[in-house]
């Protein structure tokens, strides 16, 4: 018989193929520990432990950002996964879908990891927002049914009737919950007319409100720009949202009694008391303003008010009189201008300024007429000058020197190389035009 030989590959698909179609190897749940486990890895290899075995696994970059704690050598996992081969090296190993920490000592251990993360983010460093004295519009993120909305609602309307308090009902427990108040949180932030906002929920197991410790609810509390308050559980009970939220009450009562610090009565006393405050003030004041009126009339100025202005009248008196004086002497300095320009107006009559003008005019004919002869004469000699140019360059005048030029069929010839034996010419000169015919040509 035949022995048929299977390649590497053909092998390694053969059991890659019995891993896809067993239905144990599509959904695995394991549990173990750590090992391996490199931080630094963008897709994380390491293995799944027990004190027999060692299972290879894998965790892609997506499923990472999906863990609620940090993994760390010796963590005990829960793990679920399905089991394939990676073919070049033909290696079986887990590949990871979800891992969580096993048992309630990992829960605190991821709790841990989350509150260092939150720590070094700094996001418990904040200025916390201030609780408004009379809020108008209330928000409460909590559960549409129970005892804590009641408790809220109770206490609000006794201390202030005329509150609004505006529901976002959320589930605020189990595996729905974090997502849910996160949302809620957004919404009501949204809306934008709310003065202040409570986030609670009443008393319940460790594992009911593990919700608020949820990354998600931390994050929407410490990312809402209203004054947040939180009442989650019984007064011994804390979570991480209590820590970014602004202010945190042990119970939903003690929130709604710090969201309306004055009692309505209170409010109403206040009013009365600051108005008989305005009130006893107004008065003294009017009396002490009538008082000085009083001691105002009675001072001398309102008696005797003429020795008001006695000094002032005095004071223009002697102005009017300086006046006067300055107005007299100026009068005599212009008669005195008057007196000298009159003198000077003789001494320039208009004859005199015509005789003046008239030798003016002479000089000034005398000049233009010698500046035009000179400038007559100089355009005169550069005519003369160009008129010679010209000539020397004029044809005919260079023809009167014994100059001709030669045409023939009506163009100039200027190379003996344009013309032949026997042909006619014509010679041009000065007085008149030659035909000849060419008897022999010599070219240099």
């Amino acid at each position: 018989m035949d022995k048929k030989y299977l390649s590497v590959s053909q092998l390694t698909n053969y059991v890659n193929r019995k891993f896809n179609v067993d239905p144990y190897m599509q959904t695995v749940f394991v549990t173990g520990e750590i090992t391996g486990y490199n931080k630094r890895s963008t897709h994380k290899y390491f293995g799944i432990k027990d004190d027999d075995s060692t299972f290879p696994c894998v965790l892609f970059a997506g499923k990472v950002k999906q863990l609620n704690f940090e993994p760390e050598d010796g963590n005990k996992v829960l793990i679920k996964g399905r089991v394939q081969v990676y073919k070049p090296t033909a290696r079986v190993q887990l590949m990871v879908d979800t891992m969580e920490p096993d048992g309630y000592g990992a829960r605190l251990l991821a709790l841990q990891q989350l509150k260092k993360k939150l720590q070094e983010e700094g996001i418990f460093d904040f200025e916390k927002k201030k609780i408004p004295e009379y809020p108008k519009r209330i928000g409460v993120v909590t559960s549409k049914s129970g005892a804590v909305i009641r408790d809220i609602l109770k206490g609000i309307h006794q201390r202030n009737p005329i509150a609004q308090v505006v529901l976002f009902p959320a589930t605020v427990q189990g595996e729905n919950g974090p997502a849910d108040i996160a949302r809620q949180i957004k919404r009501a932030e949204e809306i934008g007319n709310l003065d202040v906002l409570i986030v609670a929920r009443g008393g319940g197991s460790i594992d009911d409100l593990w919700t608020w410790n949820d990354e998600k609810v931390i994050r929407a509390v410490s990312e809402c720009n209203l004054p947040v308050i939180t009442a989650i559980g019984h007064q011994v009970d804390m979570s991480l949202t209590d820590y970014v939220a602004d202010l945190s009450e042990g119970t939903p009562s003690y929130a709604a009694a710090a969201v309306t610090p004055r009692t309505y009565d209170d409010t109403l006393l206040l009013i009365r008391e600051l108005g008989n405050r305005i009130y006893i003030n107004t008065r003294n004041l009017i009396q002490l303003q009538k008082k000085q009126l009083d001691r105002c009339l009675d001072s001398y100025i309102f008696q005797q008010p003429q020795r008001l202005y006695e000094t002032q009248t005095q004071h223009v008196s002697q102005l009017f009189d300086r006046l006067k004086q300055v107005e007299q002497n100026r009068f005599v300095q212009a008669q005195n201008q008057l007196t000298q320009l009159n003198n000077k107006l003789l001494a320039y009559t208009p004859q005199r300024q015509i005789e003046q003008g008239r030798e003016a005019v002479n000089q000034l004919d005398l000049r233009l007429k010698r500046i035009a002869s000179t400038s007559s004469d100089k355009r005169k000699q550069e005519v003369e000058a160009l008129v010679k140019q010209l000539n020397s360059l004029d044809p005919l005048k260079i023809m009167d020197r014994g100059y001709t030029y030669v045409t023939k069929d009506g163009k100039v010839v200027n190379k003996a190389a344009q013309l032949a034996k026997d042909e006619e010419m014509i010679l041009h000169f000065a007085d008149g035009d030659v035909t000849v015919k060419i008897t022999d040509i010599k070219e240099k």
